[in-house]
């Protein structure tokens, strides 16, 4: 993607990132009606990625997006702009858009499809994973604005015609004088997701739902935001990478315990037992350890004066709970982590000794065996 380009080549992807810069992605991660642009060719990536809007409006725009999103996981001071993987992510995207699109094979040969999906995949393999805590961020932001995406359908009639937009806005002229010529219009919104997951999809669109499995899995951030949605949930080195950044672990558990942890237990549990049972490295079960460690400390300190223990039937959500009185010696409360006030830790020990006369001895073992093997993450970390 680096070889040399040629002037025309040059002006061409010029006009194409400004298109999709202006006109795709500022308006998408603003929450504006956003229009697609033609497909991006991967060899465009290093021209992109070098190159920002040349509307002021729209190159604001984008940024404090970024910022206001990013925001709502970790405070935020400033953010790098966008680094050439999540330019990659967002140019992906915009190819599997426009793959959504009915009249896509009346302006291409269908066999292009093959080829922009290609394109998209292509692009999320160059985007690699985040290095650092603002990619994260940057590509949490991108990834939610464009699971929220939608596409507006109108049909409109009139006393003689029907007109379908898929899409698209209604030229003026089919709308024009909607009294003298009795015009009425239907809009309804669908849901890109339902195209890129619906099991009713044909061969061309059901290929879809893997590129944007795939996609989504290069932002390690909203795969943990969303295990609870996700019931082969595994930690991967790119979701323990974040995990090991102790503003993004707090963001994540703070996330999950407001939604309220419900299957999340259990998953984190499974995924904990995984971890141990490949034999990981002690820096990737501490960094695991952690974000369990903080989510059941939080969850736990959330709860309302006179709320039963939690539910341990699951052999998984017992795992999970396992590691608090483990991590607080079972009775005196101690915080590995720093993150409890020190008002908080007396009940926190309470809590921690109900929940260890729930557990098996089984699970009692696991988790000390755990805590014997892991190297916790330092409570501080660059960003």
């Amino acid at each position: 993607m680096s070889a040399a380009l040629d002037d025309k080549t040059l002006r061409t992807f010029g006009e194409l990132f400004h298109g999709f810069s202006v006109g795709w992605l500022a308006p998408i991660m603003s929450g504006t009606p956003a229009q697609a642009t033609r497909a991006l060719p991967p060899h465009a990536l290093d021209t992109f990625a070098h190159s920002r809007p040349t509307d002021a409006e729209a190159d604001r725009a984008l940024y404090e997006a970024f910022h206001r999103l990013a925001a709502q996981v970790a405070p935020v001071g400033t953010l790098p702009y966008p680094d050439r993987g999540t330019w990659a992510l967002a140019m992906a995207a915009h190819n599997l858009a426009t793959l959504t699109d009915p009249l896509l094979d009346a302006v291409f040969r269908r066999s292009s499809r093959a080829t922009v999906r290609a394109w998209a995949d292509q692009l999320v393999e160059a985007a690699g994973d985040p290095q650092t805590r603002g990619e994260a961020l940057m590509r949490y932001a991108l990834v939610e604005r464009v699971q929220a995406l939608q596409r507006e359908d109108r049909v409109i009639k009139n006393w003689a015609y029907t007109y379908r937009f898929w899409g698209r806005p209604a030229p003026a002229n089919v709308v024009a004088l909607p009294k003298v010529r009795f015009v009425r219009e239907a809009v309804t919104q669908t849901p890109l997701a339902s195209f890129w997951s619906s099991d009713a999809l044909d061969d061309h669109m059901f290929a879809l739902h893997g590129s944007m499995q795939a996609l989504v899995a290069r932002s390690p951030l909203t795969t943990l935001l969303h295990l609870a949605d996700t019931p082969d949930f595994h930690f991967t080195p790119a979701t323990l990478a974040v995990l090991s950044d102790p503003a993004l672990r707090h963001g994540v558990a703070h996330h999950l315990v407001k939604r309220g942890l419900g299957t999340a237990a259990s998953r984190i549990g499974a995924a904990l037992r995984e971890l141990t049972a490949l034999g990981a490295s002690p820096t990737s079960l501490g960094a695991a350890t952690a974000f369990v460690m903080e989510t059941a400390m939080m969850a736990s300190l959330d709860r309302q004066a006179g709320e039963a223990v939690p539910n341990c039937s699951d052999v998984d959500a017992r795992l999970f709970w396992a590691v608090l009185p483990e991590a607080l010696g079972g009775h005196d409360a101690l915080d590995p982590l720093e993150v409890v006030p020190p008002s908080d830790r007396r009940r926190l020990g309470e809590w921690a000794m109900a929940i260890s006369a729930l557990l098996d001895d089984d699970t009692r073992h696991l988790a000390t065996s755990l805590f014997r093997r892991v190297a916790l993450p330092s409570v501080r970390s660059p960003s």
